[in-house]
């Protein structure tokens, strides 16, 4: 009896090392995500940029800006001389944090009977990083006002320091509550689009090779782009409903905002499902079961899951990984419905992510439709 079994568990080893579709799907997609979530869960985000308005010029001023940058989580790389510099900075991502440290911030350090003013802006659509930014900010303007406190020998009963009464004060455009629905909800949506796109594509084809109707549309007067075409037209149709179903409950149901033009959001969801919908038909020319078509599914999806962005954030993956996100187009989806619905974004400001959707579409419409062509024939 053993000998039986071993001789069928033998077998089905061999059939699935035979494979060439589902082995580097099964083995190398949750390595990948197991990875990146150990890297995510390791270490919080870091070397956040941030640009710094110093109108005090002082060497207190410049004290504070160094022990900035000194943290691991934050980086100064922008100097600004005006605070309207700060507004695009924080509207294009390039900058997660503005800090304004207004003139007199020195003199009133050393005035018993002031507050020392300063000033925070943070990008509340990533919501994760904005807390982060905080987080480290005020540990680090507290510690700053007890070093102070040290160096002029201001202590409080029990040794520790007063320090001089630091005012922060702290802004989050785009999401002034810190909302995390802000933040999460669009990239749920994004996600389950994503996922309904590739189900409904990847078993269309196959569901006419197994009931034997393939055949039959191949000896009618359409052609083999003019059957992609069609076979494509569905899953879109299903997508995009679903996405302007999901949506209303977003906007209507939760609140969250659409700052920017609903029709342009639109459009770049269309040329999402697009991008995405040749990839369902990539997993449908290869698979000969709709069981397998659904397995395939899965692994795609939970690879594009990994990459987006939405798990772990692609600044904290290793070099190798965020070169890879590029190749998905859920990552730069998702720039754009963030961009779109939380910060007013215009096509102008997602020429890259637009111009990368499309490239990638363009690719994965060419592997699809050769994909197709060979399978048929």
């Amino acid at each position: 009896m053993w000998g039986r079994i071993a001789n069928l568990v033998i077998k089905d080893f061999q059939q699935f090392l035979r494979d060439r579709v589902l082995l580097p799907f099964i083995l190398i997609g949750p390595t990948l995500l197991l990875v990146m979530l150990a890297q995510s869960t390791g270490t919080g985000p870091s070397h956040l940029p941030v640009a710094v308005l110093d109108e005090d010029r002082t060497s207190a001023s410049r004290e504070l800006i160094i022990a900035l940058n000194n943290l691991e989580e934050l980086d100064v790389t922008h100097y600004l001389d005006d605070l309207q510099e700060a507004t695009p900075l924080l509207d294009r991502g390039e900058v997660t944090v503005g800090l304004v440290i207004p003139s007199g911030f020195a003199s009133a350090l050393d005035s018993p009977d002031q507050r020392a003013a300063l000033q925070v802006l943070l990008d509340g659509s990533n919501i994760v990083a904005a807390y982060t930014a905080v987080s480290a900010t005020e540990g680090v303007i507290a510690q700053f006002g007890q070093d102070i406190a040290v160096q002029r020998g201001e202590l409080l009963t029990g040794g520790n320091p007063a320090g001089p009464r630091l005012d922060l004060r702290s802004t989050a455009r785009f999401n002034p509550e810190m909302s995390y629905q802000y933040y999460l909800l669009p990239a749920q949506l994004a996600l389950i689009v994503h996922v309904v796109t590739l189900l409904v594509a990847s078993v269309g084809i196959v569901r006419e090779r197994e009931t034997g109707t393939l055949e039959q549309l191949m000896v009618t007067p359409l052609r083999r782009m003019e059957l992609i075409i069609g076979k494509a037209t569905l899953p879109t149709l299903i997508a995009f409903a679903d996405y302007l179903a999901m949506l209303a409950i977003a906007v209507w149901g939760f609140g969250v905002p659409i700052r920017g033009s609903l029709s342009l959001l639109l459009a770049v969801t269309l040329l999402f499902i697009m991008a995405q919908l040749t990839w369902g038909l990539v997993i449908s020319a290869v698979s000969a079961t709709q069981q397998q078509a659904v397995l395939l599914t899965f692994m795609v999806a939970t690879l594009n899951v990994a990459f987006s962005g939405f798990l772990v954030a692609v600044d904290n993956m290793p070099l190798p990984m965020q070169l890879a996100s590029n190749f998905f187009p859920i990552r730069h989806y998702l720039t754009m419905m963030r961009g779109i619905m939380l910060k007013e974004a215009a096509l102008t400001d997602l020429t890259p992510q637009v111009v990368a959707l499309v490239a990638l579409g363009i690719a994965s419409l060419i592997v699809s439709v050769r994909s197709f062509r060979k399978r048929l024939e």
